[in-house]
């Protein structure tokens, strides 16, 4: 594969890995956005109905404590899921190295200390910021934002990166694509795209009779 086609592939999955990272966060501002009017929803919906559903919450968490309960798992890890821990460590530690070369790039343009003789107090605050979330997105793996970040600067990944920079990107396409059908089962979501009042009700039928065994 030529240099051409490992470039255009790289500038491929980067744009969707973006777009992903996009999608998630819309959907997680917007569960976050509707809460309240989805909580007044619920609480209206099972008043009418003689459900007095704090209550019903509250005996649900007691049973559900034990369970979260970080102390009860102290002690409790199978061999599995400390080699599972380990490898995932391990796994972090290879993506990091593969994305290292481009945050080098990002840093030696626009690290603080490449920026004292510059002029522009603007321009300067502007690349501060910039490697703020250069950084912190080194740091917490978060591949879409540095990437982001190098685009902005027109900073491109050595080419001897590329194959593997690619699958690393894939990876992290496919976590977001989990992450996003996970958000998009959440009730607030689901709430947030009822169109009726028939769809939010039988919405609400749906959630209490999961969660607290109550049928409608």
């Amino acid at each position: 594969m030529g240099w051409f086609i490992k470039f255009r592939k790289y500038n491929k999955l980067s744009k969707e890995l973006i777009y992903c990272k996009s999608e998630l966060e819309y959907r997680l501002s917007l569960i976050e956005e509707i809460h309240p009017e989805f909580e007044e929803y619920q609480k209206e919906f099972c008043q009418k109905r003689g459900i007095d559903i704090d209550e019903h919450k509250t005996k649900r968490n007691q049973r559900m404590q034990p369970l979260n309960d970080p102390a009860a798992l102290v002690g409790n890890l199978s061999k599995e899921t400390l080699m599972k821990e380990k490898g995932k460590t391990r796994e972090e530690r290879l993506e990091s190295r593969h994305f290292s070369h481009l945050y080098k790039k990002i840093a030696q343009r626009i690290h603080p200390d490449k920026l004292v003789s510059a002029k522009d107090p603007i321009e300067v605050k502007e690349k501060e910021e910039l490697f703020k979330i250069a950084s912190t997105a080194f740091k917490e793996h978060d591949w879409a934002s540095l990437i982001e970040v190098a685009n902005t600067l027109n900073l491109k990944p050595q080419l001897g990166t590329l194959p593997l920079l690619c699958k690393e990107i894939s990876k992290s396409i496919e976590s977001l694509r989990e992450k996003i059908l996970e958000e998009e089962k959440r009730y607030g979501y689901l709430y947030a795209m009822c169109e009726t009042e028939e769809e939010k009700e039988a919405l609400m039928k749906r959630l209490l009779h999961q969660f607290f065994g109550i049928f409608i």
